[in-house]
């Protein structure tokens, strides 16, 4: 039974009730079926984000890690097809299952030299750029390849943001030290 009172102000009567609570629950609803969509959008990106910066991460230590024994090798250039596997073998460490799909290894060491290994459908070239040329000074410049589509779940690609066909790269130039 609902309560009625007076007030003695205005001689009106009002009566004492709570607003509807299965009124309110339904617009609660209808928000939260509005807006999670947009969130889970959201939550998806930022993972598959997360995962691409944790694989240019890696890509840019192996590409370090490859410098760094070329560097202190005798003869960078004979050094080649080890430094691949070498990388590879780094990558999948890193649980980049796939390995680099191109390295590049370039010295000055002894004169101009540039060993690319072969490439299977990787659109990554060697740098343009020239090696330092300095006065008593050689360089190795080592430049790491890997695929996105291959190590990166393409969680976002029915909302038109794909990985396929884009790649990491990364060079890493170090003094040759023998």
């Amino acid at each position: 039974m609902r309560k009625v009172r007076r007030l003695p102000a205005h001689g009106k009567t009002t009566v004492n009730q709570r607003p509807a609570a299965g009124r309110r629950c339904a617009q609660i609803f209808v928000e939260l079926l509005l807006t999670m969509p947009i969130l889970c959008i959201l939550l998806v990106g930022i993972v598959e984000f997360g995962i691409i910066l944790s694989v240019t991460k890696h890509v840019a230590a192996s590409s370090r890690f490859g410098a760094k024994l070329a560097s202190v090798e005798p003869a960078p250039g004979a050094f080649a097809p080890l430094l691949r596997s070498r990388i590879d073998n780094f990558l999948e460490t890193a649980g980049i299952d796939t390995g680099a799909c191109r390295v590049i290894l370039e010295d000055n060491v002894g004169g101009a030299t540039v060993q690319v290994d072969p490439a299977d459908g990787c659109s990554c070239s060697a740098p343009t750029t020239p090696l330092p040329m300095t006065a008593g000074a050689e360089f190795v410049r080592v430049t790491v390849c890997v695929p996105l589509e291959d190590n990166v779940p393409d969680l976002l690609s029915s909302f038109g943001f794909s990985v396929g066909n884009r790649f990491v790269e990364h060079t890493t130039l170090f003094r040759h030290i023998p």
